[in-house]
């Protein structure tokens, strides 16, 4: 046995570039989606999303979600 046989249990040395390793280049291209920040899996049949704001410019909108549970008769 030689002495890379030894040190790795028996098993070769894998000499390919780490750069030909990468799933980038594996990976099938998509065609151009613009961005969305609200992605959110379809509504169930029967049912509609309704997007909230929940907090502007890092503070709590609690006026605006009290108003819409309000209106849509969602809570107390």
């Amino acid at each position: 046995m030689s002495e890379h046989e030894n040190q790795n249990g028996g098993s070769t040395i894998n000499r390919t570039s780490r750069a030909n390793q990468t799933r980038e280049k594996q990976a099938v291209r998509k065609p151009w989606a613009p961005p969305s920040m609200l992605d959110a899996p379809p509504a169930p049949d029967g049912f509609k999303h309704r997007w909230i704001r929940a907090e502007t410019r890092g503070f709590d909108d609690t006026k605006n979600i009290s108003a819409k549970m309000r209106r849509l008769g969602i809570g107390p």
